[in-house]
């Protein structure tokens, strides 16, 4: 799991996220922070959406942590659908600016080639050979601008071209 620090006026957060699951994660004094409430407003809010969380258990990960007293404690992270419906309670265009920049930067990050933990498969024909990563996760291939000019005998600055009329014809 990697980290990123989200800054805006008076909140600096390093949020954990995760590409694999699409998702970033937060605790509860992340989110007290996130949206300048009290930990018992998070609280409160929190309660009002248990029946999801109860119903959708992967929107929560509990995980150890040291604290600073040296003892071992379970925190619970809750994953960005679960921030955006306590901030959606608290103020809905906050949230969605949040929202719209935590999938920017997941988008950013899937963009790049997927590190270690991915498959490595050799793509050969006639005239091309290629080292291609494969997701372990969804089976996504991953290739470079280069190996796309390599693939389709062209250049680097063609492919760009192309991949940006795609992408911006896709939204």
């Amino acid at each position: 799991m990697k980290t990123i620090h989200f800054t805006k006026q008076d909140i600096s957060l390093d949020i954990r996220f995760s590409v694999e699951e699409n998702t970033i994660w937060m605790n509860q004094n992340d989110i007290v922070i996130l949206f300048r409430k009290s930990k018992s407003s998070i609280s409160k809010y929190l309660a009002k959406i248990n029946s999801y969380i109860n119903q959708n258990p992967s929107s929560v990960s509990k995980n150890e942590t040291v604290a600073t007293d040296g003892k071992s404690y379970q925190m619970s992270y809750f994953n960005l659908d679960v921030i955006e419906m306590v901030g959606n309670m608290i103020n809905p265009i906050f949230t969605k600016e949040f929202v719209n920049w935590c999938k920017e930067q997941l988008e950013k990050e899937r963009n790049q080639i997927m590190p270690i933990e991915s498959n490595i498969f050799r793509f050969e024909d006639d005239n091309v050979m290629l080292d291609v990563m494969v997701s372990p996760f969804d089976e996504t291939v991953y290739v470079t601008q280069d190996q796309f000019a390599l693939l389709f005998d062209t250049d680097k600055q063609n492919v760009s071209y192309h991949l940006s009329n795609i992408f911006s014809s896709a939204s």
